[in-house]
């Protein structure tokens, strides 16, 4: 594929009216979607679900989700701590002090499942009720609860439970 690329690459020049073209590179490995409370700079939880992509022969070219479960099955191993210390370094890098972040990451299977930012969104929470039902059933944290209280200047009074359940 590579060697149409700069085919596609001109086809999407002549539709851009300011002639400038976004490549994306297809990493593959597993997708892990995280959602954090941030509160006086401090990253106090990051729950994490595995997406489903299964099927992207019949969908491509097009990127659907099609679930997740949770906790990720990397909960609890050095992945996990790697991808929590990616999503600190975003939230450092972007300066936030209080709220909430959405990352979602691909662990990277060329590159020893090396942690890989795909997408960030701060100022809004996920879809697909993960923060609203999956992080609440698998981690026993009101994620929603942790985030209004952040989000009117409280310390969250909620902490997650050190049992996890698994939600599908």
């Amino acid at each position: 594929r590579y060697n149409e690329m700069g085919k596609y690459v001109m086809l999407a020049m002549k539709e851009s009216p300011t002639k400038m073209v976004i490549a994306e590179e297809w990493i593959e490995g597993p997708q892990i979607s995280t959602e954090s409370i941030i509160k006086d700079g401090v990253q106090l939880f990051t729950g994490m679900t595995d997406r489903f992509y299964h099927f992207l022969n019949e969908q491509s070219p097009y990127v659907i989700e099609n679930g997740g479960f949770g906790p990720s099955v990397f909960e609890g191993t050095p992945h996990a701590m790697r991808i929590r210390e990616l999503v600190r370094l975003v939230v450092r890098a972007l300066g936030i002090e209080d709220g909430t972040i959405k990352c979602d990451i691909v662990l990277d299977k060329n590159d020893q499942y090396r942690p890989t930012l795909i997408e960030c969104a701060i100022g809004r929470m996920s879809g697909g009720y993960m923060c609203s039902h999956y992080l609440p059933l698998a981690y026993g944290y009101d994620f929603l609860e942790a985030a209004f209280d952040v989000a009117c200047g409280r310390y969250p009074r909620t902490r997650p439970q050190s049992r996890r359940h698994f939600v599908c």
